[in-house]
């Protein structure tokens, strides 16, 4: 199996409109908290050496979502490249932040539109 070349095509042109960043400290949002005693729930995947520092104290998790918007440029569809992951202060150097992704997904804007939707699979 060739893993140079899994995302395919790959000689597409696009042309990027923007980024944004999404990040929300996981203790603000109930969704995040175990009713019982109000402690963080952990995501599954956490790297092997920030996992202990977490497992500690979990208070500065964040959710950190980066999406980049985008044009092929050879049809003029519009998309957005998700990234989805998690950020908490380095434990190590100061000003700084650990980032990790666990997924993403990568779809087209418009796409209940009958013509969106054949550019983007063409």
């Amino acid at each position: 199996e060739d893993l140079h070349n899994m995302i395919q095509p790959s000689n597409v042109l696009c042309s990027v409109q923007k980024i944004t960043q999404h990040i929300h400290k996981l203790s603000n949002d109930p969704n995040h908290l175990d009713p019982n005693d109000g402690s963080i729930f952990l995501p599954e995947l956490i790297p092997k050496r920030l996992r202990e520092e977490l497992e500690v104290d979990a208070s500065e998790l964040r959710s950190y979502r980066t999406d980049v918007h985008f044009t092929v440029e050879s049809n003029g569809v519009k998309g957005v490249l998700q990234m989805d992951g998690y950020t908490i202060p380095n434990p190590t150097v100061e000003n700084r932040y650990s980032i990790w992704f666990i997924g993403g997904r990568c779809y087209a804007l418009n796409a209940k539109d009958k013509d969106t939707r054949q550019k983007w699979r063409d």
